[in-house]
């Protein structure tokens, strides 16, 4: 979500980012942004807590990389675990990183379509990484419609793959189908 506070009075036109809703991202931050520091653009949102190690990183890589790529500013607020700020000077950078944080603090879920990154190969099947640090499991028998002999034969190491979440254990470990994904692109 954006506010374009250019006015001075946080009275901006308002810019969409998928998957934020201006209004109830401004409720769940409970601020409205004015021309903070220079920036011309405010972003505020909660991630879960548990996210903000991720979002940081080991030793702040991950906030300085995102700062770096997207050029904007984010802050966590430690009074409010979980309220993360983003100031920026344009929509480019704010949309970069709302998408870089939103990708770190996004959850595999169960019946959603993803493009990932085969990150090891097993004579069971490919492990693919779909966000950030997270990864899960095509079984051999689910990635293809037909009879899979070796993994290899259909895909390698660090090969793009499109795969569907088909379900998650109690222990946390994702199953993914390339075969699901396939068939719902054939079907859409």
């Amino acid at each position: 979500m954006l506010i374009s506070c250019d006015d001075g009075v946080g009275k901006g036109s308002g810019t969409s980012v998928p998957g934020f809703n201006l209004f109830e991202a401004m409720k769940s931050c409970g601020d409205i942004f004015t021309n903070y520091g220079g920036h011309e653009l405010a972003a505020g949102f909660t991630i879960s807590p548990d996210k903000v190690g991720a979002l940081i990183g080991p030793g702040g890589k991950n906030i300085r990389r995102i700062t770096e790529v997207s050029g904007a500013q984010i802050d966590i607020d430690d009074d409010n675990p979980g309220k993360v700020l983003i100031f920026a000077n344009s929509a480019t950078s704010m949309n970069r990183a709302v998408s870089e944080v939103e990708l770190i603090a996004a959850e595999i879920e169960v019946g959603k379509t993803y493009r990932g990154i085969v990150r090891s190969i097993k004579e069971f099947g490919a492990f693919v990484e779909c966000l950030p640090g997270k990864e899960g499991l095509v079984h051999i028998s689910e990635l293809a419609d037909f009879r899979v002999k070796k993994t290899e034969d259909v895909c390698k190491l660090g090969d793009e793959m499109i795969v569907k979440c088909i379900g998650i254990d109690d222990k946390g470990k994702v199953r993914l189908s390339r075969k699901a994904a396939l068939e719902d692109m054939k079907q859409a």
